[in-house]
C-alpha cells in the first residue's frame, strides 16, 4: 500500500470529506486489483480496479480521506504503474447538492443522439450538450455521466471536460481493442 496526500492539494480544500478520482492501470504483469481507501483505516475486502496482464483499465471511485488529508492505494496479486487523476470532491468549501435522476442517454455516435452519427476518430473532439437536454436542468454546473467505448476496433483512451475549457492531461476511460468498456465521469458544464 501507498498514502496519496489529497486534501489541499490540485484543488481540493485541505477539510474535504472525500475525492472523486479516477484510478488507472497501466501495464499490469497479472490478473489482479487495485484498491482505495482511507488512509489510517482498514482495508476494505473490495476492488476499485480490476485488471488483466497489459490491459489498461481505469474506473472512478469515491474515496473517503483520511487521516492526514490522505488516502491509500492497494496493489494486489500484480505489478502496475497506477495513474490517478482528482476530479473534484465533497464537503469542505463551496460545491453543492447531487440530485439524481432516472438515467437518460444524452448522447450516442452510433444513431446520432446528441452528436453526428459515425465513430470518433483518433484524436477528435466534440462538443456534446447536456444541460437542458432530455429534461435535464439548465442551470446545473457538473453531471455524472457513464460514458461507454462501444465497438472499438483498437485500444485507447478517452478525456471528458468542460466545454470552453483546456483539455486536462488526464483521461476518464480506457479501453482495449473490441470490448464495449464503460466508466463513470463526473464532470462540470
Amino acid at each position: 500500500d501507498r498514502e496519496l496526500l489529497v486534501a489541499g492539494v490540485g484543488g481540493v480544500p485541505s477539510n474535504a470529506q472525500s475525492v472523486v478520482i479516477n484510478i488507472t492501470s497501466v501495464t499490469p504483469t497479472k490478473i489482479g486489483y487495485v484498491t482505495a481507501y482511507p488512509n489510517g483505516e482498514s482495508r476494505p475486502n473490495a476492488s476499485n480496479v480490476n485488471v488483466n496482464p497489459g490491459l489498461t483499465r481505469s474506473n472512478l471511485a469515491v474515496v473517503k480521506v483520511g487521516a492526514n488529508g490522505k488516502i491509500r492505494l492497494g496493489v494486489f496479486e500484480s505489478d502496475m504503474d497506477l495513474i490517478v487523476d482528482v476530479f473534484g470532491y465533497y464537503g469542505g468549501t463551496g460545491g453543492g447538492l447531487t440530485t439524481a435522476i432516472t438515467p437518460v442517454r444524452v448522447v450516442d455516435s452510433r444513431d446520432g443522439t446528441g452528436t453526428p452519427a459515425g465513430r470518433f476518430g483518433p484524436c477528435e473532439t466534440r462538443s456534446v450538450k447536456v444541460a437542458g437536454v432530455a429534461g435535464i436542468p439548465t442551470g446545473i454546473t457538473a453531471i455524472i455521466l457513464n460514458v461507454t467505448a462501444a465497438e472499438t476496433d483498437n485500444g485507447g483512451y478517452l478525456t471528458v471536460w468542460p466545454a470552453g475549457f483546456a483539455k486536462p492531461p488526464s483521461s476518464n476511460l480506457n479501453w482495449d481493442p473490441f470490448r464495449n468498456t464503460p466508466n463513470m465521469v463526473i464532470v462540470g458544464v
